[in-house]
Order: C-alpha cells, then structure tokens, then sequence
C-alpha cells in the first residue's frame, strides 16, 4: 500500500469518527433544547412570578372605598375558611391545567365615569361589569360594556351599618317590601342588559333575614342571579339561599385592598389558591384602580397557560347546580 493511499485511509477514518462524535453529542444535546427555551421565555416573568409565589405575605389592608370595612383579621379568617395557602402556594403556580379552576372577574362601581372604565372593557377574556343605577353615565358605562362583549349586572346600593353615603336609590333597612320591589323594578330596568346583581355597601341589609328574603323571592321571579359582596361576615344571604333553595355566589377576594400592582398580584395568588381549592373564585375589583386593567390585562396569557378558565356571570348555575353542591 502506497504512503498516498494510507493517507487517505486515515483521513477517511478521521471524519467517520469525528462524525460518529458529533452524532453522539447531538444525542445528547437535543432534548434539552426545548427545556432551555422554555427556561428563556418564563424569565419574562419573573418578577410577577416570584410574587404570586409569596402568597403568604399577603397583607390586604380594609377596604377603602366602600363603607363596610374588613379588618386584617377577618380577611385572614376568609382565605383560611377556603384553603391553606401555605401549603398551595406552589402548586398555585405549576399545577397541571384543571378545567375547573375557574376565575370570575367582577369589576364594580361603573357609572361615575366612562374613561376609567374603558381600560377594563379591553381585558382579552371575560369580565363582569357591575353599574350602579342613578348616576350620570350609567346607562352609557352599560351599552358600552355591552358593545365590547361584556356582561353586566346591578350595583345596588344597600345601607351600610356606618350610614355612610350610599348613593341613588338605596334599599334601606327602613323600607316595606313595595318600596324595596319598586326600588329594584326602577334600577333594574334603567340600566340595559342586567343579568344578575351585587350589593354596593349593604352591611345592614345582608344581615337583615326580612329584607334578603323579599329581595332573593324578587331576583328568582326574575331570573336573575345575586352575587354577595360579603361586606360583613354577619350576612345571612347564604342561609336565606340554601333554605330557599335559590342559588347565590359570594366574593371570595377584594382584588384592589391595596391599589398597587405587588398587592394586586398577591390579590390574584390567593385567586388561584382558592380556585384550586374549590373549583371557582370569584374575585371583584373596582373601576377606580390606576393599577388594575393593566395588572389584569398583562397576567391573562400567564393565567390561561396555567389552566385557569375565566368566565363572565352569563354562567352563573341557577337552581340546583355544582355551585350549590360543594356547599357554597
């Protein structure tokens, strides 16, 4: 064998194998490929992330605006009624997608001011929107959500136990049952599109068994739904409900306590816990916050890729239903 053909031999041998080695790393390399990229994208949210996972340092101060407040403590005992969140607050995050963690979005007191109500009429997914009746632009906020696609529902003012300013037609703990009918007949069809209604304040009256029933037996004639603010923990709505068998929701979060965007995401994290827990959150932010639409807005691709779905109340369960058998 001539020095040239030995020559080539070995070069040939060479590249097989360095081909052989190449193929080899290859192997090895791709299945991480797609790890490391999924590792690049969620650093984009990071910083959102890393505070939804510290939903043990949650601390919603009492609610501002409305006239019931909830002390510390009592928003404690709230969330410890539905779920330990210690113990959920990473599977909160990076659980596997459930189809019922579900999130209803209830964004109240419209009808002050149609601009600070726009930005949440551009929340990709469902939101409910609550209209208090009487005010300049609440018949405007109501066919503008309606245009966008969104649902809406009745802010009723009820009396509050601190009688502090309710509003346009109030139900107050004074009135016979005509005057509360007439009351309701008159909001209901001043403002288009109601399929349902929450209380605006109301400590006084949703611990008032006489006026709940006659409220509860108007709305189930109607076919609407009512939602409890639960701005006391003396309401009685949900025993007036369950023994006569009309089904209600009540709110499980105030999103805006704190109106920063941190308090927000912490607001949103016990959400998520809660949904888990239970199935359902459902979760009332107001049309006033600077922070909340763009907080709600940015997190939506972040919630959906977590499996959480996010309905309006045009789902609201009436009668027997999931709702009321898990007791709520």
């Amino acid at each position: 064998m001539s020095k040239v053909e030995l020559r080539i031999k070995l070069l040939i041998s060479g590249l097989l194998l360095l081909t052989a080695l190449l193929i080899i790393v290859l192997t090895y390399l791709t299945p991480l490929i797609p790890a490391a990229l999924e590792k690049t994208q969620l650093s984009k949210h990071v910083e959102d992330q890393d505070i939804l996972n510290k939903t043990e340092s949650y601390r919603a101060e009492p609610y501002k605006t409305e006239s019931d407040t909830l002390s510390k403590n009592n928003i404690k005992e709230t969330i410890e009624e539905n779920t330990t969140l210690a113990s959920l607050k990473t599977k909160a995050i990076v659980s596997p997608k459930k189809e019922n963690k579900v999130f209803y979005f209830i964004i109240d007191d419209a009808g002050y001011n149609i601009e600070k109500l726009k930005p949440f009429l551009d929340f990709p997914g469902d939101i409910t929107i609550a209209v208090l009746p009487g005010l300049q632009y609440s018949r405007q906020c109501a066919e503008l959500a309606l245009k966008k696609g969104k649902k809406v529902i009745l802010h009723q003012p009820m009396e509050s136990i601190n009688n502090r300013d309710t509003g346009p037609h109030a139900i107050m703990s004074e009135m016979q049952e005509n005057e509360i009918i007439n009351i309701l007949e008159h909001n209901i069809s001043s403002i288009p599109g109601i399929i349902g209604m929450n209380n605006h304040m109301g400590s006084a009256i949703t611990a008032d068994e006489k006026i709940i029933n006659i409220i509860f037996k108007y709305l189930y004639n109607k076919n609407l739904f009512f939602i409890d603010s639960m701005t006391t923990h003396d309401s009685i709505c949900k025993k007036v409900a369950a023994d006569s068998g009309y089904t209600i929701m009540h709110r499980d979060v105030f999103l805006d306590n704190i109106n920063e965007r941190k308090a927000i995401l912490e607001s949103i994290n016990i959400g998520k816990a809660i949904a888990q827990n239970k199935g359902y959150a459902v979760m009332i932010g107001h049309v006033w916050s600077s922070e909340l639409a763009n907080t709600l807005i940015q997190i939506y691709p972040t919630l959906v890729e977590e499996g959480f779905t996010i309905k309006d109340l045009s789902s609201f369960p009436t009668g027997e239903s999931y709702f009321a058998s898990i007791g709520n």
